[in-house]
């Protein structure tokens, strides 16, 4: 992973001059931006902050050194929600954080942790809290039913995934049939026709069918006590089913990862379990951490009124999380305020338990003298193989 504050070319004086020609500034990044595509694995992500000053000259620049075709995102970051008062147009709010891959087809999806992000950006992620259950296999949540909620997948536009679903809650054990193929032609739930019984082996009623005929469909299960999980009834005229998600051979041979539900009405809910549940997908907003976070930062290092506009740690910390794997290096050749300088970085063992993450910064000199470049490693060494690197 790559992670890069470039000048904004503002026209501003700060620690350093912040104003060039814009052809000037065009060929500045895009020297750089092809460096940095060598550097990048197949799978590698750069991530660049910029403000709306250079954010289409930047973007134009990405497009031809990584392809238009490897844009995975621009992140709306709010930087200072009070606003800066530069030029005659509204308080700036937010900056942005264009994202490239190398090669999009590679590069994972980015993930967080829940707990972070919650804490961080409450508003961003209101995240229900969840019961946290075990079984044999460990922890776990339930989130969704088993049933695609979009209408579009149904028994016409996919027929394979929608079926019957048989649970036997004293064995635990699950099979699948394929639905009744003289249902009447009206949907479970509807309300035209009769109410009649689905009857069962024995004669147990499991669920119910509205039906326009008089007779209810014959469901044959592979023996008694088995409960019944019919597809959810479908609203959109002309359709009877909601598919399931999961195929047939899934729902069997997955059975450890539902969780089924008999309903006070005989109804039988089938539930994911969802065992990695720490993590969700990023959104394309952050806000939270900002730059008066940043200047706290620096201050308490006695480095305050250094620079006006300093990454903050944690913002650093969500992309890094997302983006990497323990081994993997992280490199950052506008080194700015020193974010991952060790101490105040976020490449510490604190945030990456037992990880091996290095931090690379690459130091601007005099141009006879070249680039000084310093490794700092993770704990382990901080292997290069990682995703990336």
């Amino acid at each position: 992973m790559i992670y890069i504050d470039p000048p904004y070319n503002t026209g501003n004086v700060f620690a350093y001059r912040d104003a060039l020609d814009p052809a000037q500034w065009c060929q500045m990044m895009r020297q750089r931006l092809a460096v940095a595509r060598e550097l990048l694995r197949e799978d590698g992500l750069i991530f660049i902050s910029i403000d709306f000053n250079q954010l289409a000259e930047l973007k134009l620049e990405c497009d031809r050194v990584f392809g238009a075709e490897n844009l995975v995102a621009n992140f709306v970051w709010v930087s200072n929600l009070k606003g800066r008062q530069f030029g005659a147009g509204p308080a700036g709010t937010h900056e942005y954080i264009l994202t490239y891959a190398r090669n999009a087809a590679k590069a994972q999806k980015l993930y967080g942790s829940v707990n972070r992000l919650r804490r961080l950006m409450p508003a961003v992620y209101a995240l229900p809290e969840r019961e946290i259950r075990r079984d044999a296999r460990g922890a776990y949540v339930l989130k969704n039913q088993l049933y695609n909620t979009n209408s579009k997948f149904n028994e016409v536009t996919a027929p394979s995934m929608v079926f019957l679903i048989h649970f036997h809650p004293e064995t635990g054990e699950v099979r699948t049939s394929a639905l009744p193929c003289a249902l009447p032609g009206s949907r479970p739930g509807s309300r035209s026709g009769s109410r009649d019984a689905v009857k069962l082996r024995g004669g147990e009623v499991v669920a119910q069918l509205e039906v326009s005929g008089p007779e209810g469909a014959a469901v044959q299960l592979p023996g008694e006590g088995w409960l019944t999980a019919w597809p959810h009834p479908n609203a959109k005229e002309g359709l009877r089913f909601h598919a399931w998600r999961w195929s047939r051979a899934k729902v069997e041979a997955q059975r450890e990862d539902l969780e089924f539900i008999p309903g006070p009405d005989g109804q039988l809910q089938i539930w994911t379990k969802v065992r990695d549940f720490d993590r969700t997908r990023l959104k394309d907003l952050i806000m939270g951490p900002s730059t008066v976070t940043g200047q706290r930062e620096l201050e308490a290092l006695g480095l305050g009124g250094i620079f006006e506009t300093p990454k903050p740690v944690e913002l650093l910390q969500v992309l890094i999380e997302a983006a990497t794997e323990p081994g993997d290096l992280v490199m950052d050749f506008f080194a700015g305020s020193g974010s991952f300088r060790p101490g105040r970085g976020p490449v510490r063992p604190s945030f990456y338990p037992g990880a091996a993450r290095g931090a690379l910064r690459v130091f601007p000199f005099r141009r006879r003298r070249g680039p000084r470049f310093e490794n700092h490693r993770g704990p382990g060494g901080g292997a290069t193989t990682g995703r990336g690197s």
